[in-house]
């Protein structure tokens, strides 16, 4: 069992007087301030603190489920349903394109058979 939520995350930016680098520290920590992870770099890199604020994002919003990648994997499946429930034509495309896709198979094994 991880950390109950939420977590928060904290960006920090430093000055390294020894080296004259700026360094940026993501720390995350649960709502009663528990300290529960933090990462350094060099210079404020947007990856990083876009990573950072992702890991919090879903850890926030995986909250209460029991298995989140089944649980995620539902409701897209569920998603998927209900979208093609209401573009009757789309819930027929992927279907229509992976049948010609094998009937192209078909005909090519058929000519090879045939010479």
């Amino acid at each position: 069992m991880h950390t109950p939520t939420p977590w928060k995350l904290k960006v920090e930016e430093d000055l390294d007087t020894l080296n004259d680098m700026t360094f940026t520290t993501y720390k995350i920590t649960s709502e009663d301030k528990t300290w529960l992870f933090d990462a350094t770099g060099f210079e404020n890199d947007e990856t990083n603190t876009a990573n950072a604020h992702r890991i919090v994002a879903c850890v926030n919003a995986c909250e209460g489920m029991e298995n989140p990648a089944e649980e995620i994997a539902d409701l897209v499946a569920e998603n998927l349903h209900l979208r093609n429930l209401s573009d009757p034509q789309g819930a027929y495309k992927a279907e229509i394109k992976m049948l010609r896709d094998r009937v192209k198979e078909l005909e090519s094994a058929n000519k090879i058979l045939r010479e």
